[in-house]
This record gives C-alpha cells, sequence and structure tokens, in this order.
C-alpha cells in the first residue's frame, strides 16, 4: 500500500535493453532517450547562464553586506556573530571558505550563491527523471528556473539557495526511502536535514515537516511499518547533529518575544506572500495565473490518488502513491508558511515572505508531478519518447483511449501553460537584470568616487540608517554623520551624501569653518539616492 512500484525502474530497464537490441522501436527509444536527456540538461545549462550574466557588478544589498562581513571575520567570529542573528552559521562558513580559497570578490560569492541553484535544478534532469519521468523532470526545471521568485535568489548573497537545494534533496530522498530504503537514501535524507537546519530556520521547520509527514506515510502504510526502526534512530542522529546549535536557536526565539524588526502579519500581509512569490513587478497578475496552475496541479494529484478506489489492484495503488508523493511536496511549503503565519499571530512576529524560499523546489515538484497527469500528454510534439513516468507507466489502454480524445486539448492547454510560464521566466529575468544593472546610481557612484576621492578627503552623510551600507562602500575610517563630523580636523574635500528629508549641515558648524559648498550631481547607493556636494574650507571667520 502507499509504495511506488518497481515497475518504474523495470520499464526503463526494458526499453533500455530494446535499445541495446538494435530493432527500429528501440534505436527510437535510445535516441529519444537521449535527445531528452540533452534537453533537461541544457535547460540546466541555460538557466546558470542567466544566473552568470547577473554577477558582473558591484550593486550589493543590505542584506549582503551583512553576509560580506561575515565573510571577513574568522570561524569563531562567525558562531559568536551568528548566535545573536537571525540566521545559523553554516552559510557563512562556506562563504569564509570561498574567500579564503577565491579572494574577498562579490563574484566569487555569488557564484558561491549559484551554485546550488543550479545544483537543485540538476536534481531536476538527474533524480527528478528517473523516478518521475522526463516530461515530470522537464515541467520542474522549467517552473523553478521561471517562478518569479527564484531569479533573484538564484544570485543573492546569502543563503536561499542552499537552502532551496537541501530541502529539496532532502524531500527527494524521502520517497527514496519509500520506494528503495537503502541506508544510503536515510544518509542522505539526515545530511539535507542538518545542513538546511544549519542554514536556516525556517529551512529547519521545512525539514521537520518532511520528517513528519514521512512519518505519518509509515505509520499509516501497513508494509512500510518495517521502516519506523531506521526512522527513529535516524531522527535521533538528526536531533543529535543539531544540538550543539540548539541552545542558540532557543535563546533566539527567547529574543525574538522581547521585540523584533518584522512588521504584523495582516491578510494584506499574508496575501502579499503570494504575489512576491509569483507576481512580477510589472504585472502582479500573474499571480492568479500560478494559482489557477497550482489548482490544476492540486486536482491532478488527488484525482491520481484516488484513481485506485475505482481500479483496485497493486499497480493502481502504486500509481497513486506518486501523487500522494505530489500533494506531501506541497505539504511542504504550505506548514512551513502556516506554521510561521500562525506563531506570528500568536506571538511576536517572525515570519517573511521570503523564508519559504527553500521549500519552493518541492512545490514546483508538486506542480511539475500535478500538471504531468493534466496535461502531460499535451507534451508529445516537445517530448514524442519521453522515459516511462508516474502517469504513462501505469495508465493502461484504457487511459490511452481517452487520452487521445483529448490529445488536441492537452497540446493546447501545454501550450497555453508553456507560454505563460516562459512569460513570467523572461520578464522576471529583466527584472532581475535592471535591478542588478540598472535599478540604481551605484555604477556611477563608484566611478565618481574613484576618479576624484582623494586620500585626505571625507565622506558626511545624513540618513544614519545608511551608515551599515555606506562602510561597505567607503574606508570606515573616512565617514562620519553630518551631526558628528569634526570640522577642526585636517581635510581637502569632504563629499556630502545630502539623502532628503535628512539633517543638513546647519549655521553652527559652517560658520566658524567659512565652509564652501559646491553641488556635484546626483548619485545614490542601492535604494537611496542623494545630491552630492564637495564640502571645503574658506578661510576662516574671525
Amino acid at each position: 500500500m502507499l509504495r511506488h512500484s518497481e515497475r518504474t525502474e523495470e520499464m526503463t530497464e526494458a526499453a533500455r535493453e530494446t535499445s541495446a537490441g538494435g530493432t527500429g522501436d528501440g534505436i527510437r527509444c535510445r535516441k529519444g532517450y537521449r535527445r531528452n536527456g540533452i534537453l533537461l540538461w541544457g535547460m540546466v545549462i541555460l538557466f546558470t547562464l542567466l544566473y552568470l550574466s547577473l554577477i558582473f557588478n558591484d550593486n550589493v544589498w543590505t542584506d549582503e553586506i551583512f553576509s560580506m562581513n561575515l565573510f571577513a571575520d574568522s570561524f569563531a567570529q562567525i558562531i559568536v556573530d551568528t548566535a545573536e542573528d537571525v540566521h545559523p552559521p553554516l552559510y557563512y562558513f562556506l562563504g569564509r571558505i570561498m574567500r579564503l580559497l577565491f579572494g574577498e570578490s562579490l563574484q566569487v560569492q555569488k557564484i558561491l550563491t549559484i551554485i546550488p541553484m543550479s545544483l537543485t535544478l540538476a536534481l531536476g534532469a538527474g533524480k527528478i527523471r528517473r523516478n518521475f519521468g522526463d516530461r515530470a523532470a522537464f515541467l520542474f526545471i522549467l517552473f523553478l528556473g521561471c517562478l518569479p521568485c527564484s531569479m533573484t535568489y538564484a544570485v543573492q548573497v546569502r543563503m536561499y539557495s542552499w537552502a532551496l537545494l537541501c530541502v529539496t534533496a532532502c524531500g527527494l530522498a524521502a520517497w527514496e526511502i519509500l520506494k528503495k530504503n537503502r541506508i544510503f537514501d536515510w544518509v542522505w535524507l539526515a545530511i539535507s536535514a542538518v545542513a538546511a537546519a544549519y542554514l536556516h530556520y525556517f529551512a529547519f521547520v521545512s525539514v521537520i515537516v518532511i520528517n513528519g509527514l514521512l512519518l505519518l506515510w509509515l505509520l499509516f502504510s501497513k508494509e512500510e511499518r518495517k521502516k519506523l526502526v531506521r526512522w527513529l534512530i535516524f531522527s535521533v542522529l538528526m536531533v543529535l547533529a543539531y544540538l550543539p546549535w540548539l541552545p542558540y536557536m532557543l535563546e533566539q526565539v527567547t529574543r525574538v518575544e522581547g521585540g523584533y524588526w518584522i512588521a504584523p502579519i495582516t491578510a494584506e500581509t499574508v496575501w502579499s506572500y503570494f504575489t512576491w512569490a509569483f507576481g512580477l513587478n510589472p504585472l502582479p497578475q500573474t499571480t492568479y495565473g500560478y494559482l489557477l496552475i497550482s489548482i490544476a496541479a492540486g486536482i491532478g494529484c488527488l484525482t491520481g490518488c484516488l484513481r485506485r478506489n475505482r481500479q483496485p489492484g497493486g499497480a493502481e495503488q502504486n500509481h497513486s502513491s506518486v501523487f500522494l508523493y505530489g500533494l506531501f511536496a506541497m505539504a511542504v511549503p504550505s506548514l512551513t508558511a502556516a506554521g510561521g503565519i500562525i506563531l506570528s499571530l500568536i506571538g511576536q512576529p517572525i515570519y517573511r515572505d521570503q523564508y519559504v524560499f527553500p521549500a519552493m523546489g518541492l512545490f514546483c515538484l508538486f506542480l511539475a508531478i500535478g500538471m504531468n497527469r493534466v496535461l502531460g500528454d499535451g507534451m508529445a510534439w516537445l517530448l514524442p519518447e519521453a522515459a516511462p513516468d508516474a502517469e504513462a507507466e501505469h495508465g493502461g489502454k484504457e487511459e490511452s483511449a481517452a487520452s487521445e480524445k483529448g490529445s488536441a486539448v492537452r497540446t493546447a492547454g501545454m501550450a497555453v501553460l508553456l507560454l505563460f510560464v516562459l512569460f513570467t521566466g523572461a520578464i522576471s529575468y529583466r527584472d532581475a537584470f535592471r535591478d542588478e544593472y540598472l535599478a540604481t546610481l551605484t555604477r556611477q557612484t563608484e566611478e565618481f568616487f574613484e576618479e576624484n576621492f582623494g586620500e585626505n578627503d571625507l565622506v558626511v552623510y545624513n540618513y544614519q540608517a545608511y551608515y551599515f551600507n555606506y562602510k561597505y562602500y567607503f574606508p570606515e575610517e573616512k565617514l562620519a554623520y553630518v551631526r558628528d563630523v569634526d570640522l577642526s580636523q585636517d581635510f581637502d574635500r569632504i563629499w556630502f551624501l545630502d539623502t532628503e528629508m535628512e539633517w543638513d549641515f546647519v549655521p553652527d558648524q559652517i560658520i566658524p569653518y567659512n565652509l564652501q559648498i559646491e553641488y556635484v550631481g546626483h548619485f545614490g547607493i542601492e535604494d537611496n539616492e542623494f545630491d552630492l556636494y564637495m564640502v571645503t574650507k574658506g578661510v576662516p571667520a574671525e
């Protein structure tokens, strides 16, 4: 009950044996399998190249600056700092290692972020293809690559892409356990779960959900209960592996209860989580499109689960487990987000939209499994000789006849789906490109100061909240807040970053030193734009 049949491997092996036999059908099967593999791996490479095209700039956002600062610390100091922060230390260890090996280049750290994103896509061309077929693998890669929320986090110098890889790998390990129950699968589950927990606290929540759902699956499936002993053993090992950091996590929870910076959660906030995941900046209505796709995928998985009730038998039971796993995959991001929202409503707000990103790989897998059942036959023109998948291998003659009748409708539906997803992916890439290269005046500001900033110059700012950002771009010893700057010191020029609606130089500062202020131009760093003034000393007033 509730276990995927070994027929998937048997049929795949049979196809390979046939292809090796030299018959016409075998040759076509072999060519089709290879062609599909080229397509899938080509998609992985294409998205990787798109990510790489976004890293050749020096525009660093506030959270990324925090990461870059920690990379400069020792491993011991990273532990001290992250013990007081809202994220665990593993990602910062990785960044520290990259800095030691390859230097402090921003591009090096962006590559560190791209690596797990590409590996997650590679899971689609590898494990997901082997377990669920070519068409499900194609849809997984497409959804993950084009989902509006994914492009930014593929290159942001933060831990989210690494957490995505670990949570996705953990979810796939759960399926491998249900299918094969090898020791390797349990080790893979444990390592990916512990790594996720050390990367992000809500990735920790996601892997707890995965292990909890796996436990329920084992408990409610008579044939699977023999695996409960291994589940218990490896659960204990995972807890032991996380024990060193558990006191710091609990301390963070206590600190959050005393006050936190996240705004209260309202109905509008909850809706913003959907627009963050599925909406485009110029066209938030794409959110509705993805919600419709999600509903269709859910219906596909539900009908796939219920189908065995109409045609009882071992094959149908095994067939339904694929779609039950699709719902399993959907439950991980849903319960992660729901848990964060509920905890935020009960106590202090602790949840943000991006905290569900580590579980979005499993969400894309849910979409792939569900939509493969609903519209999979509509991809025959794209993947005409797909390897046996969860839908094709168990459908039977009755389903094949029904598929033929609705093939035109499914082909049209799949074409619309592909056009919509590719459209959102293209706009997401355009927006990410603009954010990285065109959305701010950072590059112009850097070029100006490279040409004009002298050894004896100072930088004075009036937007106090941006000190953390400014010290990334300017020497900290050359920075001063406008209300604190000592004008009696020796300097050649002051470059005054005048953000609108903030403090300016006041007469008590200007008059004693007869400051001469000259407007230079309009510049900016990140989202903060300012008028730049050159300030020099005149003849002191008598």
